[in-house]
């Protein structure tokens, strides 16, 4: 198993019995062949039944709680981390 980061997806084809999958990094394109292809993408940070204006804390467009660059709401007593933060998945630009 390897894992590829900082690669956009360009192309995705059936060769035989493997999937082939061309990603380019921006100067390039390079091409990776294996049996299965796993398609992760992110999810909706499930803060709608959490009441979250009524503790003054304000969402973005994609449900995350909206935080400065130390993790901090707009609540001074509120900080908050991870995917409920973030509209992307933890990791995905690390």
């Amino acid at each position: 198993m390897s894992f590829h980061t900082g690669v956009t997806p360009v192309r995705v084809a059936p060769s035989g019995d493997q999937i082939v999958l061309t990603v380019g990094d921006g100067t390039g394109t390079s091409t990776l062949s294996a049996e299965r292809l796993l398609v992760a993408t992110g999810r909706r940070s499930a803060t709608d039944p959490l009441d979250l204006k009524a503790a003054g804390l304000e969402t973005g467009p994609a449900g995350e709680v909206v935080v400065d660059e130390h993790q901090r709401t707009a609540h001074p007593r509120i900080w908050a981390a991870g995917e409920v933060a973030r509209p992307e998945p933890v990791g995905l630009d690390q």
